[in-house]
């Protein structure tokens, strides 16, 4: 692979000034507020969708008093007006589904699943819409007679238009991770089963034929399904390519955490990196340190960000893999853990600051910047106020107007528990904060949902 080096180093702390263009406006016709999913410390579940240019919010109740249920795991129906709620009480799961824009909310489904259960429901991959919105796929698990032990686990497809539920169980056969084409025909189940040996495969559900339709054997090497899980899994926009990082989910112990590439039509799988296979695993005693990012830009941009190594040996680098050249496209060195693409606008906002070679941590900057689609190297950044803060969940408004982003406490970690949402809006003079801001300081738990039609 050949790398082309542009010369677009982001400055620690430092954001440069852009024009960013007058196209950035909000339509009538697509009204969107910005949704998370809440737990009191009552227990009372519900749904907070805002807007911040009116500076209004309204609430969906979820859990209809059941306040023993806990908040598990949350999914957007993405340009729809559907999302997917799941509660946990004791042993049981509890799908509802609730309305944005009519405020119904209606229970799918109870699954008891093994106690502990920490694969399933858990991952945001565990529970997936089809980008039609018309079907939701989510993991649920089996358990033996103890009632401890999980002997397999199954996918199960709900669809809105039908008010049914496909079963996918396949005796022997676990399934982790979930991600469906942009066509919405085929879901993609990360699957495997344990025999004389175990064998880890990408499956493919045809849902017009409502049948399996292909399978793609991973290698050896690729434990992803099977001992160590398996994360950003997703197709690209094209629905040309799958791409995934390989046993994200184990621990930091003799697991080679490397992200691959598989090409759907010849079913050829290829890996794309080498950082922790360019460690040395006798000196590091075993340990393969890494933490990963990774996202499709456009059909031949999959957006790749890393920290990997030890100590002095510690490398950050970010840039942008082109799958019909094989060639990479550095952005800039340095890890950034949390970004949001807008692809009307082609432009991506991201985290990084002075301790952009930390795995975790402080940083403590956000900036955005428009994106070449041809080249992937930073044509221009944008004017960002310096946000002196970890973040999380960086997330675009549909016409890239309003980016949202979600500040932590101190203690908690993304997808926990956020104290604040705050928002920046865009325009031709460049960008300012909203003075509307959401305080979470009440709240037990909250997943962020994002954009969401209001009508």
């Amino acid at each position: 692979m050949t790398r082309l080096h542009f010369a677009s180093i982001f400055m620690a702390l430092v954001c440069c000034l852009a024009a960013f263009g007058a196209r950035r406006t909000f339509h009538a016709q697509d009204i969107y507020g910005y949704a998370y999913v809440y737990q009191t410390h009552d227990g009372e579940v519900g749904i907070t969708i805002a807007d911040p240019i009116l500076g209004t919010m309204r609430t969906i109740s979820v859990n209809d008093g059941e306040n023993a249920a806990d908040l598990i795991n949350a999914a957007p129906s993405v340009g729809h007006e559907w999302v997917a709620v799941v509660l946990g009480e004791n042993n049981q799961r509890i799908v509802k589904l609730a309305n944005i824009i009519t405020s119904e909310v209606h229970e799918i489904g109870r699954y008891t699943v093994p106690i502990p259960s920490a694969l399933l429901f858990g991952p945001p991959q565990d529970v997936v819409w089809s980008p039609n919105g018309m079907y939701l796929a989510f993991n649920i698990g089996q358990r033996s007679a103890d009632g401890f032990t999980i002997t397999s686990t199954s996918t199960v497809i709900y669809s809105i238009q039908e008010n049914s539920v496909i079963d996918l169980s396949r005796e022997g056969t676990q399934s982790t991770r979930l991600a469906w084409s942009n066509d919405s025909r085929y879901l993609t189940v990360a699957s495997f089963e344990c025999r004389s040996e175990c064998v880890a495969r990408l499956d493919q559900y045809d849902i017009t034929t409502k049948g399996w339709s292909s399978s793609i054997v991973l290698d050896p090497e690729v434990r992803a399904a099977s001992e160590a899980g398996m994360c950003y899994l997703a197709w690209s926009p094209d629905d040309t390519y799958i791409s995934f990082v390989a046993n994200c989910d184990g621990a930091l112990y003799a697991y080679y955490k490397e992200v691959y590439l598989v090409d759907v039509t010849q079913g050829s799988v290829r890996r794309l990196t080498d950082f922790t296979y360019r460690q040395d695993i006798e000196k590091q005693q075993g340990f393969l340190v890494i933490a990963y990012n990774t996202t499709w830009l456009n059909h031949n941009a999959l957006f790749i960000s890393a920290v990997h190594g030890v100590g002095v040996e510690r490398i950050a680098e970010t840039f942008v893999y082109h799958p019909s050249t094989g060639e990479e496209s550095e952005l800039f060195s340095g890890f950034t853990p949390v970004v949001g693409w807008n692809a009307q606008s082609n432009v991506l906002a991201y985290q990084i600051g002075s301790r952009s070679r930390e795995y975790f941590g402080a940083l403590t900057s956000v900036g955005a910047a428009n994106v070449s689609a041809t080249r992937s190297s930073i044509a221009d950044q944008l004017n960002i106020p310096l946000i002196d803060a970890p973040v999380c969940d960086l997330n675009w408004s549909p016409d890239g107007a309003i980016l949202a982003y979600m500040i932590p406490y101190v203690t908690d970690t993304c997808g926990v528990r956020a104290k604040q949402i705050q928002f920046l809006h865009f325009d031709s003079a460049g960008s300012q904060p909203l003075p509307w801001a959401t305080d979470l300081s009440g709240i037990r738990s909250n997943l962020p949902i994002g954009w969401v039609p209001t009508r």
